[in-house]
């Protein structure tokens, strides 16, 4: 305590004014940290706190850490977030103001926070890394790599991380996947038509040649009606081996491209009425 002479009013009077002062001046260096004039981390230590502030050269590597398109970030042994840039914080859609002072384990899932850990206890020794899955305010969840190294700051053991958003790469790589497995299906089934269609043909062959051996032999001996019968064979026949060709066709469409033709669709559906003879007489449908 301080005293003036005989009169302690005196000394508790000038002892409060400067009590005042150093409050003043303690709200001031606040203020300024709160409105961005002093780059600053309040943080716990020895059940007190202390203030680490950024000066001079200092602030050019925060330039280029809220320059950076990834996320970064400083917390403490026990998880608690003493800086984070902008981008981090625009990844968890919240504030900066917001994520300084929360929890590290607040951002990531339950399910990894394991993995966290184990990433934490190996920082002690060397830079490590790892994928964890980041939850955002909004409760949209998406893959991250952190990279992180344990550092000791003025005697406060600090954890430095590097988040970056794996959520494109990962869809690139679904993509291309997908891709592969596509290409290899088409692959497949051309394999399947080509197989197919030379498996059909044998048998759709052996009718067109008993066909036109019985028009040839037996015409005479099978009557108008019989070898309306015949042809009416002969057609579907024919029909048959087209529609296996053009199956052919179709499924190598993505391998070449085709030439482009004028088409008569009164041919088509010609074609199709022909097809349809026997359903459409069976089911008295009028076309």
């Amino acid at each position: 305590m301080i005293t003036t002479g005989s009169n302690p009013a005196d000394g508790l009077r000038l002892e409060n004014e400067l009590l005042a002062e150093q409050v003043r001046e303690l709200q001031e260096t606040i203020r300024a940290i709160r409105d961005g004039e002093v780059d600053a981390l309040i943080v716990g230590k020895d059940g007190g706190k202390k203030i680490f502030t950024l000066q001079g050269a200092d602030h050019v590597y925060q330039e280029v850490v809220e320059g950076m398109s990834e996320g970064a970030l400083t917390f403490n042994t026990d998880g608690l977030i003493l800086y984070s840039n902008q981008f981090f914080s625009d990844m968890v859609g919240l504030p900066v103001r917001d994520v300084v002072g929360t929890f590290v384990h607040d951002y990531f899932l339950s399910s990894g926070l394991s993995d966290l850990r184990m990433l934490m206890a190996d920082a002690k020794f060397r830079r490590t890394r790892g994928e964890i899955i980041l939850r955002q305010s909004s409760g949209r969840q998406f893959p991250t790599l952190l990279s992180m190294r344990q550092l000791d700051v003025e005697g406060l053991s600090v954890f430095c991380g590097v988040v970056t958003d794996l959520s494109v790469m990962k869809e690139n790589e679904e993509a291309r996947v997908r891709t592969i497995e596509l290409t290899r299906a088409n692959q497949e089934l051309g394999q399947f038509a080509y197989v197919s269609s030379h498996d059909l043909q044998e048998p759709l062959r052996k009718i067109s040649t008993y066909s036109q051996l019985l028009e040839t032999n037996y015409s005479s001996q099978l009557g108008e009606m019989g070898n309306r019968y015949l042809r009416s064979i002969a057609d579907s026949t024919l029909r048959m081996q087209n529609l296996i060709k053009a199956l052919l066709s179709y499924s190598q469409l993505g391998e070449q491209a085709g030439p482009t033709l004028v088409v008569d669709l009164r041919d088509v559906v010609a074609q199709v009425l022909s097809d349809l003879e026997i359903t459409i007489k069976e089911t008295d449908v009028r076309i």
